[in-house]
């Protein structure tokens, strides 16, 4: 591998988990979900598609998409879409919905 290619492996691999790290959140709050008290690294998963972990003080979680979302795809032809019945997106074409585009990559 040349010097480059080991430079573009680096950088595609930090934006990457840069990417994936931005789709989870921490919530200042107890461990409640729909009146359910959890403790201490227990999960548990949302009806808006991610899973949450109580974290060690119990007092804090942090809740990640279950997600994975398109990112290299032809961003001019093609949108992505929201499937919220299987937690997932559809990459469609902007002038016919109707047909699915080709991905090429994506995070989660």
């Amino acid at each position: 591998m040349s010097p480059k290619e080991i430079v573009l492996s680096l950088f595609v691999l930090a934006s990457v988990v840069c990417l994936s790290y931005a789709q989870c959140e921490i919530h200042k709050k107890a461990c409640i979900y729909e009146n359910n008290i959890y403790g201490p690294l227990e999960k548990w998963s949302t009806k808006d598609c991610k899973t949450c972990t109580c974290l060690y003080s119990g007092d804090e979680y942090q809740c990640c998409s279950d997600a994975w979302m398109p990112i290299d795809y032809s961003w001019d032809d093609c949108v992505p879409v929201w499937d919220e019945e299987n937690c997932a997106y559809r990459l469609l074409r902007i002038d016919d919905p109707d047909v699915e585009c080709e991905v090429m990559g994506g995070v989660m």
